[in-house]
């Protein structure tokens, strides 16, 4: 992901990473996918060093001109590029997050220390005196202001106060809202906003006169104007209106001589040109909307989506919102089969869902696990291991069913009691114990090492039974060509006091051993 050398790089929770480039470039990395999730904004400077906070919401990054550059990380997004300054090339950065500062160490030697805010007492002084100007100006300087406790109760505030001076401006109480607003008012931003707002609402009692008298062809360009109307109730009305008569329109236009019915009907929007251009489609495409009507009776939904992609207005049609939760629906049913392990039934559903666009990805692949689902019940039905364990390595999601821990919990008691005969050295029994997975990959590494447990027993007492030096050599040159070279072969020469020279040995693999090659006795 990088085109320059890497500077330094920051491990951060759920296993994801930072890295920062000589250039300027600093990307985050999930590790446990080994994907690149995304990049933040390129500094035009040399980055020498990373701190990230321990909540993980900001990044300090030092640069190679003396800045300081400060991002969110969660939101991505570079917060001010020069936040503090040193003389010299900053080396190095720490986060003091329990008493809320920044450490900086500079190639001049020089270590500073940095407050994140100022004290809390004076900016809830700040906010009871509503010396607003004065935090907003301050935030500017130190984007983190935005987000401690008094900045974001103040822009709560503001939010509170400019909704319900709306409120008073829908009721005339112009010069109540203006008292409510006016701590507001030296505040830039604030400004611009609080005066868009009353200039609005000087057309607000014509805007509902309007309305009132059904001159919705005046009101509608004033709602777009002041788009503060839009979320008034004679805004309300004027919509609920048009969706009564359209959806009635929609009804008399698949009648003979409907088309008269129609035009009456929709005569009080006729001039808007948002809603012209329904109205036109409802004319123009009328044998499209009724063929669309046709196949939703018959459920032909490929036919459906081919005609909603030649034809995208049918969309704003009630049948076809009906139609997206129809899939809902399905899918629920689906999930709802699979869950109680009706195979055939959620494939009914999931066939379903094929012929809709923005389910066909998740159909597909469900309906692919579904088919393994239904392969691996019936092997399990046949208790064939061989298959299950093999199904069970391509498809690690089948873990998940009941058969599967059964089956694990299966191997598990055959494994245990293995290992209890297998530390008396009793193969046969060893044998008996695991020969049901003796064709299992899987269980290969396993099944080598309850076996090694069992040659080193008999390695051992053959040593303690004084048996020739010939066969115990013999013997581990056996073990080396089963297991490979391991500490107990080092111990067990050792303990010989044999001058066997190792290297000259072939030497095997522990995770090459087969079941096939286990033999009575080690020591022959």
């Amino acid at each position: 992901g990088h085109t320059a050398a890497i500077i330094e790089m920051k491990l951060l929770k759920d296993m994801k990473m930072l890295s920062a480039d000589k250039n300027g470039n600093i990307l985050i990395w999930d590790l446990k996918d080994s994907v690149l999730i995304s990049s933040l904004p390129k500094l035009n400077d040399d980055i020498t060093c990373l701190s990230v906070t321990s909540d993980e919401k900001f990044l300090f990054v030092g640069t190679g001109l003396g800045y300081v550059s400060l991002f969110d990380l969660q939101e991505g997004k570079l917060l001010k590029s020069r936040f503090l300054k040193e003389s010299s090339k900053v080396t190095a950065l720490c986060v003091l997050d329990n008493v809320k500062q920044i450490a900086i160490g500079t190639k001049s030697g020089k270590l500073s220390f940095y407050k994140f805010l100022p004290d809390e007492k004076e900016l809830v002084s700040q906010l009871r005196n509503k010396e607003y100007l004065g935090l907003y100006t301050a935030a500017q300087e130190n984007p983190l202001l935005l987000y401690s406790p008094v900045l974001i109760q103040l822009e709560s505030l503001w939010k509170r106060s400019f909704s319900k001076a709306r409120q008073m401006l829908k009721l005339n109480q112009k010069l109540n809202a203006e008292i409510l607003l006016e701590p507001f008012k030296e505040v830039k931003e604030k400004t611009i906003l609080i005066e868009n707002l009353f200039l609005d609402y000087k057309e607000f009692n014509q805007f509902k006169s309007y309305i009132n008298e059904k001159k919705y062809f005046l009101a509608y360009p004033i709602s777009l104007r002041c788009k503060h109307f839009q979320d008034t109730d004679p805004y309300r009305v004027m919509e609920n209106e048009w969706n009564v008569q359209f959806n009635k329109a929609k009804v008399y236009i698949m009648q003979k001589e409907g088309d008269t019915k129609v035009r009456s009907l929709l005569s009080d929007f006729k001039g808007i040109s948002q809603k012209s251009v329904l109205i036109q489609d409802l004319f123009k495409q009328r044998t499209a909307y009724m063929l669309f009507k046709k196949k939703l009776a018959q459920k032909d939904y490929v036919a459906l989506f081919m005609l909603l992609d030649k034809y995208p207005f049918i969309k704003e049609f009630d049948e076809y919102q009906k139609l997206i939760e129809y899939a809902d629906e399905i899918y629920i049913k689906a999930q709802d089969a699979l869950d109680k392990k009706k195979h055939y039934e959620a494939l009914s559903f999931l066939n379903i869902l094929l012929a809709f666009p923005e389910f066909k990805v998740d159909a597909k692949e469900i309906i692919a696990n579904t088919k393994i689902m239904q392969k691996f019940i019936q092997a399990f039905d046949e208790m064939n291991l061989s298959v299950l364990y093999e199904m069970i390595r391509k498809s690690p999601f089948l873990m998940q069913e009941s058969e599967a821990k059964y089956l694990e919990k299966n191997w598990k008691s055959h494994l245990l009691l293995a290992e209890k005969f297998a530390a008396k050295a009793d193969l046969v029994n060893v044998i008996a114990a695991l020969e049901d997975f003796f064709e299992i990959k899987a269980k290969f590494l396993s099944i080598a090492l309850v076996v090694k447990q069992v040659y080193i027993i008999q390695l051992n007492r053959a040593l303690k039974a004084n048996k020739v030096k010939l066969v115990l050599e013999n013997a581990i040159k056996q073990y080396l060509i089963f297991f490979g070279l391991d500490e107990f072969v080092v111990y067990f020469i050792k303990q010989m006091g044999t001058d066997i020279e190792l290297s000259k040995l072939q030497k095997g693999d522990i995770n090459m051993f087969r079941p096939f090659m286990i033999i009575p006795e080690i020591v022959i």
